[in-house]
């Protein structure tokens, strides 16, 4: 069973060299189901755990050479430390606030506020109407986010005045995300 599994993978491996334009070759005997792995690299991505030995499990696979390449883009980055979503999630509502502190001072000329910005921290309220534009694109980047879709949560978040400054770190890690979840869809599409 073991020897006919394994006659199995090679003639794939053969055929596949033959026409290069096949998609990914799974192992046969489904004893380790790839997608098994591929929801692993995604959970542990998300948990910000690092994913080097996931990433070196899939090289057992057979891949075609245009496939290959983004095996190696993997490899590359999963080198680079993803924080984790709930991370970015408390990151990005530390930043919000920072950011919001900075806005309504800057905006608001009357002292009062200004002296209470030294004893009180404004944390965002993204509940009920906004009519603020500039606070209704964060609460909807906060939205996305906590939906996981970082992809829109970041557009909506590079509309808002100097969030590069603000958001940086944030911006980067949430970059650093989606490059690597389209380069795995991308290895499995």
């Amino acid at each position: 069973d073991i020897l006919s599994n394994e006659i199995a993978n090679i003639s794939k491996k053969i055929d596949s060299i033959n026409n290069p334009n096949k998609k990914l070759e799974k192992n046969v005997n489904n004893n380790f189901p790839v997608h098994n792995l591929i929801n692993l690299i995604k959970l542990k991505l998300e948990s910000g755990i690092n994913v080097n030995n996931e990433i070196q499990l899939l090289q057992n696979f057979y891949f075609s050479e245009e496939k290959s390449a983004y095996l190696e883009k993997l490899q590359i980055l999963s080198n680079k430390n993803f924080i984790g979503l709930n991370k970015l999630n408390k990151n990005f509502d530390k930043k919000s606030s920072e950011y919001l502190n900075d806005y309504y001072l800057n905006n608001n000329k009357n002292s009062f506020i200004k002296y209470l910005s030294n004893v009180v921290i404004i944390q965002p309220n993204f509940n009920g109407e906004i009519e603020d534009e500039t606070v209704r694109l964060l609460a909807r980047a906060r939205i996305k986010l906590y939906e996981k879709d970082l992809e829109n949560a970041l557009k909506n978040l590079l509309l808002i005045n100097d969030s590069e400054i603000y958001f940086k770190q944030w911006i980067n890690q949430a970059n650093h995300y989606i490059e690597f979840k389209k380069t795995l869809n991308k290895l499995f599409k």
